[in-house]
């Protein structure tokens, strides 16, 4: 039995470690469980877990605008990945798109952070189904097209800025669209700002385009609570829909908008969810906009006026799932650091036996003197095992009261306290 546990904890240690060496150079990192129990099978799907990035900033564990943040699979897969406003918040949303996740099954992720010197990977572009967060000072033509003459956009302080040149029927009901399209269930994450009766939407894949435009009524209030229906670039519409989504929204300032439709099996246009989330207004029912030709379907922005501006930031397209998985953040690890550069050779430093249940015993051939610091998994030092010890000799540890478990043993120079070695050590019992 003694056998079987030692050979137990070596394969868990030797599974850890594995875990642990997907970022060398990294610091900590946390094991992320996606659970999908009465779930779909989802291939390329976004998932999401949220992480204090402000604490982890504050503490000097995360670069401030989170360029050292990186995820990957259990068997160290990088995945993409983004974040929102990793630097500010204490419940940072993080997506990341996982390849395949079955039924009723779960996945774990690990993400890593802590290396000073790394440079941002989070991608939104790979990550999500259709992304932009509007950097720079020109819109992207590959993902952005205005539809007719007279419509303006253009993109300033990271926003997407729309507005009509004319009152004529023509020129205001011009608009802008997404030039990426969609069929299957997706929801619309973004944030928007409307000055009056302006609204956004969306048009048909179809010619002669259909559309239609979620507004109010341009009476000065702060509810959306109109569908008009437009058939082609220039006509004036009619309104379709005057009890949905009846939902608050604040003019002059923006909002924060989800929206989750798809295209039925008679090619109908169906909203399942709308939300202003920023204001904790939710719609839930089902709204089936009809007379509307909809095979597929972009978003647009519409404006009424010159006087009338629209703005959005920061959109998002992802699949949607009835049941989406649930994720579980874990405790913070220390990643194993032994694919840094260190300072001294690492034939060395001599640490043995290892793995062990009592005794081990470090010998550093070098002509300083060094400190000795034994870390557990989470990173905490234990006070009562980190010692001095002279050069070119032999430092023994009594380790039989701590519990089994996985360490780190870090050698430093005694002058300045920098880092030379770090090894990681196994404990059994």
């Amino acid at each position: 039995m003694k056998q079987f546990t030692l050979l137990f904890l070596l394969l868990l240690s030797s599974f850890m470690i594995s875990a642990q060496d997907c970022a060398n150079g990294w610091s900590f990192y946390r094991t992320i469980t996606v659970d999908n129990s009465g779930g779909d099978n989802l291939t390329d799907y976004q998932v999401s877990f949220m992480l204090n990035t402000a604490d982890l900033v504050a503490n000097g564990k995360l670069q401030a605008d989170g360029s050292d943040l990186r995820v990957f699979t259990a068997d160290c897969t990088p995945l993409p990945f983004w974040g929102d406003s990793l630097e500010l918040s204490t419940a940072t949303r993080i997506w990341v798109k996982v390849p395949t996740l079955d039924a009723d099954a779960s996945l774990d992720l690990q993400v890593y952070y802590g290396n000073a010197d790394a440079e941002s990977a989070a991608d939104g572009d790979n990550t999500f189904l259709f992304f932009d967060d509007f950097e720079g000072t020109e819109v992207d033509l590959d993902k952005w097209e205005a539809v007719g003459e007279f419509a303006t956009f253009d993109v300033l302080d990271g926003r997407l800025r729309y507005a009509s040149t004319s009152m004529n029927p023509g020129p205001r009901f011009k608009f802008v669209r997404s030039k990426a399209s969609f069929v299957e269930d997706v929801t619309f994450d973004f944030v928007i700002e409307r000055t009056n009766a302006d609204g956004f939407g969306f048009s048909s894949t179809a010619e002669p385009i259909d559309r239609f435009i979620i507004r109010d009524s341009g009476f000065g209030f702060d509810t959306l609570n109109l569908i008009a229906i437009m058939r082609d670039t220039i006509s004036n519409g009619f309104a379709s829909q005057t009890t949905y989504p009846l939902l608050r929204f604040d003019r002059f300032a923006f909002n924060t908008v989800s929206i989750t439709p798809h295209i039925n099996e008679t090619e109908e246009f169906v909203f399942t969810r709308f939300a202003n989330e920023g204001l904790g207004d939710e719609n839930t029912d089902t709204l089936v906009v009809n007379n509307i030709n909809m095979p597929g379907f972009h978003f647009i922005m519409s404006s009424f006026a010159p006087s009338f501006v629209i703005e959005m930031e920061n959109i998002r397209v992802r699949q949607h799932t009835p049941n989406p998985p649930a994720s579980t953040v874990g405790s913070e690890e220390m990643a194993d650091p032994s694919g840094l550069e260190h300072l001294i050779d690492p034939q060395l430093v001599s640490v043995f036996p290892n793995p062990t249940s009592d005794l081990v015993h470090i010998q550093v051939n070098w002509e300083e003197a060094m400190l000795l610091q034994l870390m557990d998994a989470q990173g905490r030092m234990i006070p009562n095992l980190s010692t001095s010890l002279l050069p070119n000799t032999r430092q023994t540890l009594h380790l039989s009261e701590l519990p089994a478990g996985m360490y780190f043993l870090q050698v430093r120079r005694a002058s300045d306290g920098a880092l030379l070695q770090s090894r990681r050590l196994s404990i059994v019992q």
